[in-house]
């Protein structure tokens, strides 16, 4: 009888402890802990200008050089550029330039030839012989009579507006030689300036320009220049 009360209340004591823990909840799996990653700068917002472009850059071009003297025709020159604009003022840099002739101008005659009362005389400088009298409208010519070439370096400060279509401006001191010894003798150095339009291709300084050059002893020239940044870039650590 005591055996029998012993394995009821054994039941009893088994059933209790099972129901007991069937209506326990069960437990949830540890959430997950995450951590912050600390960053150096924070993102740069879409509306902020970029910051990347390239410090340094440098260009090649030609122009059509052209002088005051009739019997020069006009030159081609090989132009080259090599700049660096100021850090966070993408509008000004500093540039050094040359310009050097690929391609001579004619030299069409290098005797002054004027009209006078007995017909034309040929000579190369006043006084005019008897019978030779400068007529008005004469043509001015050199007394060389070598083809007209042309050398110059310059150092400029540049300043571009902002924009994909952009104006530009240069001024400068150079040093010119030529092969024509009116031209050379006059001046070899000074002031020397350029302005002209552009359009820039990509987000760094790389740019297309058409440029009016005022060089040296009455020289000009028309040219067409393409640029392009290169070297290291400041940049947000964050890019797009």
């Amino acid at each position: 009888m005591y055996r029998r009360l012993a394995l009821s209340g054994l039941c009893l004591f088994l059933g209790i402890g099972a129901a007991a823990r069937a209506e326990e909840p069960e437990a949830e799996p540890p959430a997950t802990q995450t951590i912050p990653v600390k960053t150096d700068a924070e993102p740069r917002r879409h509306d902020e200008p970029r910051d990347d472009e390239s410090v340094t850059y440098s260009g090649i071009g030609l122009s059509r050089v052209k002088t005051h003297y009739d019997n020069l025709k006009e030159a081609v020159n090989l132009d080259f550029t090599l700049g660096i604009r100021v850090p966070n003022l993408n509008w000004i840099a500093a540039e050094v330039n040359g310009s050097v002739t690929i391609i001579p101008g004619e030299n069409k005659g290098g005797s002054s030839v004027i009209g006078g009362s007995d017909g034309n005389c040929q000579i190369n400088n006043p006084p005019f012989p008897p019978g030779c009298t400068p007529a008005s409208g004469g043509q001015q010519v050199t007394s060389s009579g070598s083809d007209f070439q042309m050398q110059l370096l310059g150092a400029y400060l540049v300043l571009k507006s902002p924009g994909r279509f952009y104006a530009t401006g240069r001024a400068g001191y150079g040093y010119q030689v030529t092969s024509i010894d009116e031209i050379t003798n006059k001046e070899r150095s000074g002031a020397v300036y350029s302005g002209g339009l552009g359009w820039r291709y990509g987000k760094d300084l790389g740019g297309v320009e058409l440029v009016y050059a005022r060089m040296l002893s009455g020289v000009d020239a028309i040219g067409f220049t393409v640029t392009y940044g290169f070297g290291p870039k400041r940049s947000y650590r964050d890019r797009d």
